[in-house]
């Protein structure tokens, strides 16, 4: 974490450990869930294994995308989820405006997008309009596993059909409810 609250990450990354296509053909045959999660930023060809070979009724996007991904597989996600540096980074600017980068991004193809502003909460544009959603003023102990939590809340309540500002406002208290303490863990009560 920086100095100014912000979560600072390095990858290591190895050609033994990266996913690979046959990893999403074992993973997804048979597959019956309501939302998949796919990572961006993985090498493209397993990415555009999932993403040209819908599983699931809702595929969310996360990360910046690896730069050798093709952007016009942007369009086959559902919801792009991303933070203002995220954002920033997609659309070679600097951080500014969340919910202006969420009606950019969506001009590049995801029909719903979310981008988490920290403290600030999270602004999301889709089909039917846009807005934001505020965070809770909560103390930051540690910013690990913030967007994981935002991210996975996010993705239970669309899979459980949930508005999207209702799902948007609990995946806020999801992440802002992380950060209240060291390392990334499992919450031991239900966030309401």
């Amino acid at each position: 974490m920086t100095p100014d609250g912000e979560s600072y990450i390095t990858l290591a990354l190895s050609p033994a450990t990266e996913l690979t296509t046959d990893d999403i053909h074992r993973a997804t045959a048979g597959l019956a869930a309501e939302a998949v999660i796919v990572q961006l930023d993985l090498p493209p060809e397993p990415v555009t294994t999932l993403l040209s070979h819908r599983r699931a009724p809702i595929v969310v996007g996360n990360l910046v995308p690896n730069p050798d991904l093709d952007p016009r597989l942007l369009a086959e996600l559902d919801v792009l989820v991303v933070n203002q540096h995220e954002a920033a980074a997609i659309l070679r600017t600097t951080a500014g405006n969340p919910l202006d980068a969420a009606a950019a991004l969506q001009r590049l193809g995801p029909r719903t997008v979310v981008v988490t502003a920290g403290p600030n909460g999270a602004a999301f544009t889709d089909p039917h309009g846009s807005g934001t959603v505020p965070a809770p003023a909560v103390p930051v102990v540690d910013t690990t596993g913030a967007g994981d939590a935002f991210l996975g809340s996010l993705a239970l309540d669309l899979a459980r059909h949930t508005p999207l500002p209702d799902a948007i406002t609990t995946a806020v208290q999801a992440g802002s409810h992380t950060v209240g303490h060291s390392g990334a863990h499992t919450t031991t009560h239900q966030i309401s």
